[in-house]
């Protein structure tokens, strides 16, 4: 077992995942290498360090309670959310623009469904993560590169190659990663405002996956739909606490939309599929993320 007192972090224990079905360590990732004790395992984005003593106390708590019927979305859930992006990130969201949905991956997947139909373009900038090759294959869109520049041991977005290729009427949609995982490029707002003339001006929704934001050290990480109305409008962002507070096994994802009309298509999506259904856990283990793991996430 593993147990500290509530003003330790634990950063520095030696913890053994492979006592639990960790994915990082599993065969699926490390084939026979999975077997090998002295193989320091670094192919799955997650995190070797004990969540926030917020966070396990929490799901003690609720464990302590008997019965795991089906739940309503805690009262304090989005309170916490909204706070959180405000005191962190100076991005004030209105409660009824956010949307839940189980992982961000499947958020991607459904602003696809929503903003666009078979065959049509999708805008991606390698070297980016390779779920989202597969993303737009497996929903049978049509992959777009535009590649980043790697200039003087800094990757930068090609605008001039994005111009052209929104410009195809077929290209509909921009997979935004901001921060961008692998390069670990947080984009500045000029960057980001670029970007977002660009695709406005040429009808491409931006979705812009920002799970990462919380982690961002070199400048503030920038929301894309912090940037004014006029972006926000060509948006959707997906956002989750799973990086930060190391709680990928154990949380959602929240998707802002401030636009009414993708919004209310996201709705009817999410409802299709019946995604929309509460995990007690993942709820105990947000709300205790965002109200008392802030001291842990800067330590």
């Amino acid at each position: 077992s593993f147990e500290m007192d509530d003003e330790e972090f634990g950063f520095d224990y030696v913890i053994d995942r492979r006592k639990v079905p960790s994915l990082k360590y599993h065969r699926a990732v490390l084939g026979d290498l999975c077997d090998d004790h002295d193989v320091f395992a670094a192919g799955v984005a997650d995190m070797d360090f004990p969540v926030p003593p917020s966070v396990s106390m929490a799901l003690q708590r609720r464990v302590e309670h008997p019965v795991l019927g089906y739940e309503a979305v805690p009262a304090e859930l989005y309170p916490v959310l909204l706070k959180w992006l405000l005191s962190r990130h100076e991005w004030s969201v209105p409660k009824e623009h956010v949307l839940r949905s189980p992982n961000v991956l499947n958020a991607l997947a459904q602003s696809l469904a929503i903003c666009s139909e078979p065959g049509d373009g999708v805008l991606v900038q390698p070297p980016v993560f390779f779920d989202f090759f597969d993303i737009v294959r497996e929903n049978d869109r049509r992959l777009v590169p535009n590649p980043l520049v790697l200039h003087e041991g800094q990757y930068r977005i090609d605008t001039e190659n994005l111009e052209l290729l929104a410009r195809d009427p077929g290209t509909k949609v921009l997979l935004l990663c901001n921060p961008h995982n692998p390069v670990g490029r947080v984009w500045t707002a000029t960057e980001l405002r670029t970007v977002g003339d660009i695709c406005s001006r040429n009808n491409v929704v931006v979705v812009s996956d920002e799970i990462h934001g919380d982690i961002a050290y070199v400048r503030p990480y920038v929301p894309f739909a912090s940037l004014g109305s006029r972006y926000a409008d060509n948006s959707i962002t997906c956002i989750s606490p799973a990086k930060a507070f190391n709680i990928a096994a154990c949380c959602c994802s929240f998707t802002i939309i401030p636009n009414d009309h993708l919004r209310r298509a996201f709705q009817k999506e999410n409802s299709r599929l019946t995604v929309n259904k509460n995990n007690a856990f993942a709820n105990v283990a947000m709300i205790a993320a965002y109200n008392g793991g802030g001291t842990w996430l800067d330590g």
